[in-house]
């Protein structure tokens, strides 16, 4: 070799392109904050809330992901005492205990991988659409895999005796590095009230790129050579790096541009293209099911390319140490080793990489008006052929929409070990997020400092983002002033039954029946009596709408957790497509109780039900600013007495509509 110093250089190269990239590595806590702008990133489908957001500048999303699959702290560190001191040594050193190696190889399994991603948006914002919601983005991404066979390690820790043979298959060993900058535009809109669908179109602009690709390969030894067999190459497109070949089209010589600029990284040395796919869909007005599929696309590399070719057998015959000589440099000798088992490649061809999918499929089920929701969310992503998945099970807080937090438990690869929170705050305008998953259990103490002896890995996430039209109106305790050609409908209890509240929905544009609300038996004063109002300016569908009458119910239990009773949904989903078609249209939600009991029991329940229709509006669909809820307590009986008749009568939900 005439370039001692090539191959560091390379490394550098390679490190700088990770440096100015990035990949997708959002936590798994991250994909349940309901308030969070970049949750979409994890689910296309997902419609960040206000009208208009905008990431920070390079600080929107910052993400990263290291670890394995299999190695933990402990498999690699040990704590042993010598001469009565605790100290922290490797598995090799002498002091370790006895058998370290052998535990060592045990712990990576047949086969390990190990990783390392990290992402960073630049430019990102969202803006609502009449008909739905659309994004863009553009981040700097990469993605480092390595898959490391069992066979390497243990033959390089234990070696090979006469006639012992290891053996990889061509998908056991693997490195891959892609850099890149992606550009997206994602679009998400709700086909109905239970379905939304979403998708983001990316085009990617590849920065570096290594990728190996071997055959089977056999190793045969014994105590003075190794035979390797097996067909394989290394492709690489990295800026600065020039190699050169010999008469037998062995590597003569590597150089590397020291004057390299930040543009000769940044500019392509690929393209290509990629899609992310999602889907919701509720189930029950409680239960939400998700899924989505990310980064299903691929990157074709045409530029700076390099190409390593093995073919045929090879034997090392080793190499002599002489413990007197301190002037021989053995790292040249193993890279004399590199150079002859590969050839060069010196016309090398265009080629294509994947990126590394990922899906993931997710449900929660709110309780509490969705205050509270309980998810489940499990992953997957596929990798030379195999799929690494993992699972997380969640506690989703959101008592405001100003401050929420999500506790997870995760199943990683096989073992419950490992824990992950979230916290997403909106102070106004601005947004701040993040949540870090496999936080880790166990520490071993080494010198002063801790080490997470029992994690495999760690993904943190944060961000700050503005929101504008995010804060929905401040909801008034007091009845509104009747707002102009305002349409009545009126509710009234079935049932005084406080484990089922059930209220019958009356809509109409005619005069009340005097006759009617004045029978004696019922004890109702008309004077008191709500009057509903014609109003042309309302659509002909909605007028329609106002002839028929439906059940509205609600459920009670122990008198603290309130739900809206399934009857009632055929109606609240035909008020809700009303409204979704007409959207000048605003609507005030006005419940009244017939108990008196407890003045402050009775707004609050009250309040609580007028939220509950509310909230199946916004998420059918209807923007928060065009609700009015009131919860009015017992402050206005239209029946005068506590008999049941009266009880019927003042149990009940007015639903006013106008322009």
């Amino acid at each position: 070799m005439k370039t001692t110093n090539t191959t560091y250089r390379a490394l550098a190269a390679i490190a700088a392109l990770l440096c100015l990239s990035s990949t997708n590595a959002q936590t798994n806590t991250q994909y349940f904050m309901k308030w969070n702008p970049q949750q979409h990133q994890l689910n296309p489908a997902f419609q960040p809330a206000g009208k208009f957001y905008i990431g920070v500048p390079g600080l929107s999303s910052i993400n990263f992901n290291l670890g394995n699959n299999n190695l933990v702290f402990t498999d690699v560190i040990q704590n042993v005492t010598v001469d009565g001191k605790k100290k922290t040594v490797l598995f090799l050193d002498k002091n370790a205990k006895r058998g370290s190696v052998d535990d060592f190889l045990d712990a990576m399994g047949s086969n390990t991988r190990i990783f390392y991603d990290h992402r960073i948006n630049l430019i990102d914002f969202g803006f609502k659409l009449a008909d739905g919601f659309a994004t863009f983005n553009i981040s700097n991404r990469a993605s480092t895999n390595l898959l490391l066979p069992k066979a390497i390690p243990e033959l390089a820790l234990k070696g090979i005796e006469e006639g012992e043979k290891f053996k990889m298959k061509g998908n056991d060993f693997a490195v891959d590095l892609t850099a890149y900058t992606e550009l997206g535009l994602g679009y998400s809109r709700a086909l109905n009230d239970k379905l939304n669908v979403g998708a983001k179109f990316k085009i990617l602009y590849g920065h570096g790129n290594v990728h190996t690709n071997f055959s089977d390969v056999t190793i045969t030894g014994n105590e003075t050579m190794w035979e390797l067999k097996g067909d394989g190459d290394v492709r690489a497109a990295i800026p600065g790096i020039r190699i050169y070949e010999n008469e037998l089209s062995q590597i003569d010589s590597m150089t590397f541009d020291e004057d390299l600029k930040t543009r000769d990284f940044t500019r392509p040395k690929g393209f290509g293209f990629a899609v992310d796919l999602g889907a919701t869909y509720k189930v029950l007005p409680e239960l939400t099911v998700s899924a989505s599929v990310l980064d299903l696309g691929f990157i074709h590399w045409t530029r700076s390319l390099n190409r390593f070719v093995k073919k045929g057998d090879f034997v090392w015959d080793g190499i002599t140490f002489d413990i007197n000589d301190d002037t021989t440099d053995y790292g040249i000798k193993y890279q004399e080793m590199f150079d002859e088992m590969f050839n060069v490649d010196h016309k090398p061809s265009s080629y294509s990489t994947w990126l590394n999918s990922k899906f993931l499929l997710g449900g929660e089920y709110s309780l509490w008006n969705d205050r509270l929701g309980l998810g489940l969310l499990a992953k997957g992503q596929f990798y030379r052929g195999k799929l690494y998945g993992n699972g997380t099970a969640s506690v989703n807080f959101r008592p405001w929409k100003q401050l929420s937090a999500t506790v997870a438990y995760g199943l990683f690869d096989g073992e419950w070990n490992n824990l992950g929170a979230g916290l997403n705050l909106n102070a106004g305008p601005v947004n701040l997020f993040c949540s870090v998953d496999n936080i880790p259990f166990r520490y071993a103490k080494s010198d002063g400092a801790l080490i997470p002896s029992n994690t495999e890995k760690v993904q943190v996430s944060l961000g700050m983002n503005l929101f504008f039209d995010y804060t929905p109106k401040k909801e008034k305790k007091k009845k509104q002033k009747e707002p102009e050609k305002p349409v009545l409908v009126e509710v009234t209890d079935t049932t005084t039954d406080m484990n089922i509240v059930s209220d019958t929905a009356v809509v109409s544009t005619e005069k009340i029946d005097s006759s009617i609300v004045s029978d004696s038996n019922l004890g109702i004063d008309t004077s008191v009596v709500e009057k509903p109002v014609k109003s042309k300016e309302l659509s002909d569908n909605l007028k329609k709408l106002q002839s028929e009458t439906s059940n509205i119910k609600f459920l009670n239990y122990k008198e603290h957790l309130i739900a809206i009773h399934p009857i009632s949904y055929a109606t609240l989903d035909k008020i809700t497509k009303e409204l979704n078609d007409d959207p000048d249209v605003k609507v005030t939600i006005e419940c009244h109780s017939a108990i008196i009991r407890d003045t402050n029991f009775t707004y609050w329940m009250t309040e609580e039900r007028a939220n509950l229709i509310r909230g199946y509006f916004i998420e059918g669909g209807i923007d928060a600013s065009r609700i009015t809820t009131v919860g009015m307590g017992a402050d206005k009986p239209v029946a005068k007495g506590n008999t049941p008749s009266a009880n019927k009568a003042n149990t009940r939900v007015v639903l006013i509509f106008s322009k």
